[in-house]
């Protein structure tokens, strides 16, 4: 399969599909007569992946639910043949549906008894994204030829990043993800196109379909001009902010950029700068900046998360036991064989800060939240947690990560202990979005949490 990434009509190009199934040419016999299509693609500069027109080998599918609940198939050899010769009798208007890249999994039949096929514009590294076109037209007898022009069914968007004049980090972006926040459902890159209507609908029920990664990109971003990043997705409306959000992975750390309320419609391309400044030339996490906060406690605890440049961050996402940011695979590896990871290798506090630093127990973690005070900040998102002696600490609400890398509005603090084999403990710190609550919970060890740190 051909993919072709356009938008914006410059100009059509027409070519005429005939019936190219044994013996049969395209001719009226008596009060019958043979479909014929002629297609339309739309030509453009602008094109995602380069490509212009339909090319030998290509395939558009052709459905006439008059005559038949099954979709034909028509291919580009010197002309288009379509697979079955499909009839008109004398008398009959007959609806023609068309779509482009033709899919051989069979479709189905909506709640509306609409016909559906099924639509996945997850990226292929090597081929990148499909464009789903669709376009309908009439035929009859008297005119057997049904003139369709292809529409677009996907919305466009045009992320251009540069980097500021003050950053100070390389500038090596490796990946870009759409990305549900929450539990939100707009992102997926699995549904169906419905060829009565040319409308693309999103299907939630495949979570690890729930975001669109394109990976492996290793582009050098500059000061002086913007790259683009190209990303076709269902249309969908966002009622506000912050439903969705682009996360940038850049020199290894990771940036989210949320969405705006808006509207993102069919064939429309939407654009979003983003500049890109970072005060650390290295880009690397300080860990000479942070301080150990006396609570009155058994432990001092750390002014800041794993990962995190100040104390409102959230820092980064981690497995339980894992050593590297939490990916988009249920595969991303974790501590399996071990009840407690505090001062292991597995421990990231204790593996990437050094010192006496390490990731707290559940003993501990339990002593924070039954001896403090937790006072909720609405502005930054997190608790202001003051303890026996007065001394205060800032807990943000980090959020987290499901198996799939799916954002999460429950945040998450992992504790050392394993609950189980598949399962880790975690301080629960959920907002204003959930239950302002803080109690202890267990979640799975392939999920990805937040660490705060502690030192004896």
């Amino acid at each position: 399969m051909k993919y072709i990434n356009l938008f914006f009509l410059s100009f059509v190009m027409m070519f005429m599909i005939n019936s190219c199934s044994e013996n049969i040419n395209v001719a009226e016999t008596g009060n019958i007569g043979e479909l014929q299509i002629e297609a339309g693609i739309q030509s453009t500069s602008r094109a995602i992946k380069e490509g212009e027109s339909f090319e030998t080998g290509d395939e558009i599918g052709v459905f006439v639910p008059q005559w038949t609940s099954l979709v034909t198939k028509a291919t580009l050899d010197d002309t288009w043949c379509l697979d079955r010769k499909i009839t008109i009798n004398e008398g009959d208007k007959v609806a023609v549906y068309a779509y482009y890249p033709y899919n051989s999994e069979k479709g189905s039949w909506d709640d509306k008894k609409e016909f559906q096929v099924p639509v996945d514009i997850s990226n292929d590294v090597r081929n990148g994204q499909a464009d789903y076109l669709w376009g309908k037209a009439e035929a009859s007898l008297d005119d057997p030829v049904a003139r369709i022009n292809f529409n677009h069914t996907l919305a466009r968007l045009s992320i251009k990043v540069r980097l500021d004049e003050a950053d100070h980090g390389e500038g090596v972006l490796s990946d870009v993800t759409l990305e549900n926040v929450g539990a939100n459902q707009y992102v997926s890159t699995k549904g169906y196109l419905n060829l009565h209507t040319g409308e693309v609908v999103a299907n939630y029920d495949d979570k690890e379909s729930l975001f669109l990664l394109m990976d492996s990109l290793n582009y050098s971003l500059s000061k002086d001009k913007e790259t683009t990043i190209d990303m076709l997705v269902m249309p969908m409306s966002l009622p506000k902010d912050s439903l969705v959000q682009l996360r940038l992975a850049i020199d290894g750390a990771s940036y989210t950029i949320p969405l705006k309320a808006q509207n993102l419609e069919a064939g429309k391309q939407y654009f979003y700068p983003i500049t890109i400044k970072r005060p650390n030339e290295d880009n690397s996490y300080k860990y000479d900046g942070v301080e150990m906060v006396d609570l009155g406690l058994s432990v001092k605890w750390c002014s800041h998360n794993v990962g995190a440049k100040e104390p409102t961050d959230r820092g980064v996402h981690y497995t339980w036991g894992g050593l590297q940011e939490k990916g988009h695979s249920q595969d991303d590896p974790y501590c399996s064989d071990l009840d407690n990871i505090s001062n292991t290798d597995y421990d990231i506090a204790h593996v990437s800060m050094g010192g006496k630093w390490r990731i707290p127990t559940k003993e501990e973690c339990l002593e924070l939240m039954e001896k403090c005070t937790w006072l909720y900040n609405l502005d930054l998102r997190g608790y202001t947690v003051i303890g026996p002696n007065d001394n205060k600490l800032f807990i943000p609400c980090a959020g987290s990560m499901d198996k799939w890398g799916g954002s999460w509005v429950y945040s998450t603090y992992w504790m050392s202990e394993a609950r189980d084999k598949d399962n880790a403990y975690i301080m629960d710190v959920d907002s204003e979005w959930i239950d302002y609550k803080v109690e202890l919970s267990y979640m799975n060890k392939v999920c990805g949490g937040t660490i705060r740190p502690v030192s004896d």
